[in-house]
């Protein structure tokens, strides 16, 4: 709490100052740690804060993927799912993941996802080695696409659950670490389409 109290307090004295890169930085900060915390209304309006003070040019893409996808994980929270998936589809576009639109894309996509991780779990291709930036980049990306497909399997869309969970667990062939979240995620989603498709 204290931490959250003092990157607070540093966003809103730089944001008296005129400051906006530095507001923009510690209400960044102090919104990840009010989310962190589960003081979510408060973590929100920080976040937004931060993402309306972050211009969008080639140098911020990153921050401003984060600052979506932070503010996915809160809509999710709040039961705000197309909201969350606004978010998080926003994420993935901005690190290069293209959401498809179409249910044959999808099943396409699904099909690619399926032929990755066949060659990553045969060691047909190996984990990249990727600069710490590419690498934070994937792991955001492997974060919203387990996020994304965790509200898709509320409404049993397995098809979309299924295939952003390998896109998920995928990202480490781009130098993302193992998300354990989206493990989960996609265990989840595999049990549920076989049982769906026994029934």
């Amino acid at each position: 709490a204290d931490r959250v109290d003092r990157f607070s307090l540093l966003a809103h004295h730089f944001g008296k100052a005129g400051a906006r890169e530095q507001e923009a930085l510690y209400a960044a900060l102090s919104g990840e740690q009010a989310v962190r915390s589960f003081a979510i209304a408060e973590g929100k309006a920080l976040l937004s804060r931060a993402l309306d003070l972050t211009e969008e040019t080639s140098e911020t893409a990153s921050r401003r993927a984060r600052l979506h996808r932070l503010l996915g994980e809160v809509s999710h929270y709040e039961g705000r799912f197309e909201q969350s998936l606004s978010h998080l589809t926003c994420t993935l576009s901005r690190l290069g993941v293209r959401v498809p639109v179409s249910r044959f894309d999808w099943v396409l996509l699904l099909l690619r996802q399926m032929f990755i991780q066949f060659l990553l779990y045969t060691g047909l291709i190996r984990p990249a080695r990727a600069s710490e930036s590419a690498a934070l980049d994937a792991n955001e990306a492997s974060w919203a696409a387990a996020r994304a497909a965790y509200v898709y399997s509320y409404d049993m869309d397995m098809l979309r659950a299924l295939t952003l969970s390998l896109v998920s667990v995928n990202q480490i062939r781009s130098g993302a670490r193992e998300n354990p979240f989206g493990l989960s995620v996609l265990g989840y989603a595999g049990a549920s389409l076989k049982l769906k498709v026994g029934a």
